[in-house]
């Protein structure tokens, strides 16, 4: 699904999966009811080539895995923004997040076209995006530090993710990765009521210099893990909310 073109003229989609449909589902059948929408967003930062594999991965496996009348998470809708740095530019942290792509209209309320995007869809019921390193999920706020009003709920939901995840610890964005602004958790948060994080994956240890690097055989744990966690998280969410 396309949402925008980059001033190097590449166009940027968000994939929608929807699991529960099989390739002989008549095509006369009738629509399918709204499911819970599950964002999974990556590719905002030049180096973080690990945030979009895995990205990719999810997809893959969804599209492996179902539809599956044993799997909860067959029954969802997934929006995969996987990679917004196809350009290669210096400036990826905003390319969606700040504007400077040339959106498909103007701008409405200071929304950056990634914004009006989604919220052109389905709300969601869980957002998650791929971005840092250090094995952590953080909730909003990433401006402030200020203690967010349902602290609690937040809390409880990152320990699901942690309860698969194990080696990943969780906290609040600007206590453990300092202020930033201009990201979409808090605009999500805001917007949706809730259920938004950040997961910054694994370090790698292939190059010392480099963290961003890893191994075949480190990516390979890395996804096993961060599936674990977020499709428990997925299931909890919408079990419960």
């Amino acid at each position: 699904m396309h949402f925008a073109t980059t001033f190097g003229s590449t166009s940027l989609d968000v994939w929608r999966i929807k699991p529960y449909i099989t390739e002989n589902s008549p095509s006369t059948a009738r629509p399918y009811a709204p499911r819970p929408a599950i964002w999974l967003e990556a590719g905002f930062e030049r180096a973080n080539k690990a945030g979009t594999k895995v990205a990719f991965g999810v997809l893959s496996y969804l599209n492996q895995s179902c539809p599956n009348d044993s799997l909860e998470i067959c029954n969802n809708d997934y929006y995969i923004l996987s990679n917004v740095d196809s350009d290669g530019s210096d400036k990826v942290e905003n390319l969606a997040r700040e504007g400077t792509i040339e959106p498909l209209s103007k701008t409405t309320e200071s929304k950056t076209p990634y914004q009006q995007f989604v919220d052109s869809q389905p709300s969601p019921v869980l957002s998650i995006t791929l971005s840092k390193l250090g094995s952590k999920i953080t909730a909003p706020y990433a401006p402030t530090k200020l203690e967010h009003s349902d602290k609690e709920r937040y809390q409880t939901l990152m320990d699901v993710f942690t309860a698969r995840a194990t080696s990943y610890t969780s906290g609040f964005h600007a206590d453990v990765h300092g202020r930033a602004h201009g990201d979409s958790m808090d605009y999500n948060d805001r917007k949706y009521n809730g259920n938004r994080f950040n997961v910054a994956l694994q370090e790698g240890t292939v190059d010392p210099d480099n963290k961003y690097v890893d191994s075949n055989e480190e990516f390979g744990r890395m996804f096993e893990e961060f599936g674990d966690g977020f499709f428990h998280l997925v299931d909890y969410v919408v079990q419960n909310y």
